[in-house]
């Protein structure tokens, strides 16, 4: 049995529980889910924590999108589960807010768990299972049903452990004592005594030999009649069959001279519309080839005359055009020359003014050869950094818009983008595409900025972008739609 993650929003939740599934949306990669994995149903946001414990039992690709439950986001996969257990209150993994590290689950920090579906280690998964049967002891004596089977789920997570090298006290089932005997009791008092067992038996076997006597007369009553019937049955089909051999030898000639009869007034007029239809064909299809062959002859003379003229046109348009190039090419020579004298005369006479400059001022050059740099010319490494935010791909939270490029670069497929097809120098920064469902993709334009004002203070052109990518989303009035990297990333 592996174990399994899965990070719902707390809009998404009531339908997932109803329907006791889940959704994979695009671009997410399928996990290696088998039969009876545990999944341990997380809600993230504020309120974020463990809700339920359920087991995996099918997966199936969505065709129709609107007969599925959540509209949120273009969804691929509907993983289908079984509920073990639904707490009361979220089993929370307390992360710390400096850290974001758990104070209950050894080495989990909230980026660590933040995609969709997650694999969880075994490590882990015995501190969320000890957690979970400390802090929701009062839950777990219930029984549920994994695989088809009734369970305690105190026991069940137990056995977990077990698997899991943890040795785990099982609770015991103790004896009923009492029911033994009464049960016995029971016998003793339903236990017949041996004269009324002989009694019921004398009277049993008088009743059978009445039975068995009334049986026999009336099995020899219905005997004789059933041959009595069976002769008279016998006698009437044989009557009935001979009726119907004469009414059909007396019916078989009418009918045979009907059928001859009228194959021939069918054939007659088919053959004769045959003939009529065939030498229509051969008169139509001459009619059909002569205009074909004599236009054909046409439209050949047209193309070899439309042919002539256009090579005589492109040769006439070459001499010109080479005789165009040429000239250009004089003017642009002669425009080199002319202004590579106006670019040299002034460097000339700036290299005259910068030598008698230094003659002038000898001390100056050894002044700046022995000058100290100053501490402030050194890039310090103790320089402003961002909150620790324990991304696979970054640390720290980014400060500027290189840092947000760089997690949407990681993160876009997780983002809802397919693919980006061009990085560009100018605005916007990127061109990159999309899904919006029924196998169709969209291209948008796309604009990084560390804030999202940051766009409005650059001047850029609201109808030249579709989609602005940020850290902080301080623009309350923006028209354009926005992803917040410091939102989206930590609200799966």
């Amino acid at each position: 049995m592996n174990a399994f993650i899965v990070n719902c929003k707390p809009n998404n939740w009531e339908a997932c529980n109803k329907y006791t599934i889940f959704g994979l949306k695009e671009g997410i990669r399928f996990p290696p889910l088998t039969k009876g994995d545990l999944i341990l149903f997380r809600i993230s946001g504020p309120n974020y924590g463990v809700k339920a414990l359920w087991y995996f039992e099918y997966a199936k690709k969505i065709i129709d999108q609107s007969k599925f439950p959540l509209s949120d986001a273009n969804y691929v996969w509907i993983l289908n589960c079984k509920k073990i257990i639904t707490f009361k209150q979220h089993f929370s993994e307390d992360f710390q807010t400096s850290s974001k590290k758990s104070s209950k689950i050894a080495e989990l920090y909230a980026g660590g768990i933040q995609r969709a579906i997650v694999e969880i280690k075994e490590p882990q998964l015995k501190d969320y299972i000890l957690n979970i049967l400390k802090e929701c002891a009062d839950e777990l004596n219930i029984s549920s049903n994994y695989l088809g089977e009734d369970v305690n789920v105190n026991v069940f997570l137990q056995k977990i452990l077990t698997q899991l090298g943890v040795t785990a006290p099982y609770p015991k089932i103790e004896k009923n004592e009492i029911v033994e005997p009464i049960l016995k009791q029971q016998e003793y008092k339903d236990k017949p005594t041996v004269e009324q067992k002989e009694d019921v038996n004398e009277s049993i076997v008088e009743q059978l030999e009445v039975v068995d006597k009334s049986i026999v007369e009336q099995q020899a009553e219905v005997d004789e009649s059933i041959v009595e019937h069976q002769e008279d049955f016998d006698e009437s089909i044989i009557e009935h069959q001979k009726e119907v051999d004469e009414f059909i030898l007396e019916h078989q000639e009418e009918v045979e001279e009907s059928i001859v009869e009228h194959q021939e007034n069918v054939e007659k007029p088919v053959v004769e519309h045959q003939e009529e239809v065939e030498e229509s064909i051969v008169e139509h299809q001459e009619n059909v080839e002569k205009p074909v062959v004599e236009h054909q002859e046409e439209v050949e003379e047209s193309i070899v005359e439309h042919q002539e003229n256009v090579e005589k046109s492109v040769v006439e348009h070459q001499k010109e055009v080479d005789e165009s190039v040429v000239e250009h090419q004089k003017e642009v020579d002669e425009s080199i020359v002319e202004h590579q004298k106006n670019v040299e005369k002034p460097v000339v006479e700036h290299q005259e003014e910068v030598d008698e400059s230094i003659v002038k001022q000898p001390g100056a050059l050894d002044k700046s050869e022995n000058e100290v740099p100053s501490k402030s010319s050194k890039q310090s490494l103790y320089e402003t950094i961002g909150e620790r935010i324990n991304l696979p791909i970054l640390n720290y939270a980014p400060l500027n818009e290189r840092g947000v490029i760089l997690l949407f670069g990681h993160y876009l497929q997780d983002l809802g983008i397919s693919h980006i097809e061009e990085i560009r120098e100018g605005f916007p920064d990127a061109i990159a595409v999309r899904s919006i469902g029924n196998g169709k993709y969209q291209r948008v334009r796309i604009e990084f900025e560390y804030k999202s004002s940051s766009f409005l203070k650059d001047g850029h052109d609201k109808n030249e972008c579709d989609l602005i990518v940020c850290w902080k989303h301080d623009w309350d009035s923006c028209p354009i739609e926005v992803i917040e990297l410091s939102t989206v990333l930590f609200d799966k």
